[in-house]
């Protein structure tokens, strides 16, 4: 029995929380966290108290007094109100719904998540975590890339924190100020419907998708202007220049090609056949690997003359003055445990763990390996500024 049931026997009758207040126990992840006022309502329990408290009666207040003393000590004890963490998530959510849980019964800590929409994916979540900076609403950020992290670190909003959990991932992978932690990468493929393009046609390259062999219309990208795509298009900066990486999109653009808000939209149109062709994150095209859809996946500008697919790693933060800073060090710690790049790996996303000795667990990379985009992450989330602006004059004048 809990201390708010021993006040309500004691009144003779259970109230229910204010107006709007009542706490939900569940880990349910389509919960979202709005503000840290709703989840922190003063409780009718205390006016109990100020009213007791308040008789005239000196026995009356000695009695209140030891009746707080008793429910602090019952509330300890019966963990009444139970731990919680926040955390700001742009990872899909079906992806990142079984880690939390399994975060959840292993600690017993409730996770309150609040996830991006793919429309607005990472920026929407980037944009409130700079407006809430003053005063700071989440514990956690787990960023399904990592240019806008890197980012928002160099702008002070991180807590430094080195998690021990980390310590075998490889050092480019890890921010020796404490400021973030890679795990899990996508790679950017291609993905075909093997009913509308034939074997041995398939692109091979980034740059065969504005070949003039496709009609308008025939081939898709997530918009370049947030997520993955906008990721992309900064490693295309850092690695080419500005003129190279604008090239590539007016072409793309020039020739009737789509942009999509969203990978999982440019996929569901190839596989439902309205499109041969498009470039997305490896984890949605093996969505549509998994339910046996006719597409296939392929691994762009691999080969001695490639240039290497683009690797996209998660990327985990400690908000500086978390609302929860120990259940808050205690997440992040299992998110970049390799226990979560396991789970990760064999989960429906298969990410690329970024420890080299688990790279196996994901079970789709050829057996050579991946021939990796060459540019060092910090080069590409720098280049996220200036590829974000001179792509806005591209698609919003």
């Amino acid at each position: 029995m809990n201390a708010i049931c021993i006040i309500s026997k004691i009144r003779g009758k259970h109230e229910s929380d204010p107006e709007g207040a009542k706490r939900p126990t569940s880990r349910s992840a389509t919960r979202e966290f709005t503000s840290r006022a709703e989840r922190e309502p003063v409780s009718p329990l205390f006016d109990k108290i100020v009213q007791f408290s308040n008789a005239s009666s000196c026995l009356s207040w000695f009695a209140g007094m030891w009746l707080i003393v008793g429910i602090a000590i019952l509330t300890a004890l019966t963990g009444c109100g139970g731990s919680e963490v926040v955390a700001y998530i742009s990872v899909d959510q079906p992806f990142a719904e079984p880690i939390l849980a399994s975060f959840t019964a292993r600690t017993g800590i409730i996770v309150r998540p609040l996830f991006d929409t793919e429309a607005a994916k990472t920026v929407g979540i980037v944009s409130r975590l700079r407006a809430e900076t003053a005063r700071p609403q989440a514990d956690v950020f787990w960023n399904s890339e990592f240019a806008h992290t890197f980012q928002l670190a160099r702008e002070g909003l991180f807590e430094s924190y080195s998690p021990p959990t980390a310590s075998d991932i490889p050092t480019m992978y890890r921010d020796p100020k404490g400021f973030w932690t890679c795990i899990g990468a996508r790679a950017r493929v291609l993905l075909i419907n093997t009913d509308l393009v034939a074997s041995g046609t398939e692109p091979k390259r980034l740059i065969d998708l504005v070949s003039n062999r496709w009609q308008p219309g025939q081939v898709a990208v997530s918009s370049p202007l947030f997520g993955t795509g906008l990721t992309h298009a900064a490693a295309m900066y850092a690695e080419s220049g500005e003129a190279a990486m604008l090239d590539f999109f007016v072409r793309l653009k020039r020739n009737g090609g789509l942009f999509l808000d969203g990978n999982a939209l440019v996929r569901d149109r190839i596989v439902a056949g309205a499109l041969p062709c498009g470039l997305i994150d490896s984890d949605d095209a093996l969505v549509a690997l998994t339910h046996h859809a006719p597409v296939k996946m392929i691994l762009p500008d691999q080969g001695p003359n490639g240039s290497g697919t683009l690797l996209i790693p998660n990327s985990v933060s400690l908000i500086k003055r978390a609302p929860h800073p120990q259940e808050a060090r205690m997440l992040v710690d299992f998110l970049v445990s390799a226990e979560n790049e396991i789970l990760l790996a064999q989960g429906e996303s298969r990410q690329i763990p970024v420890r080299p000795h688990l790279q196996s667990k994901c079970g789709w990379l050829p057996p050579e390996g991946v021939k990796a985009y060459p540019t060092p992450l910090q080069n590409i989330a720098g280049a996220l500024g200036s590829s974000s602006f001179a792509l806005k004059n591209l698609f919003l004048k």
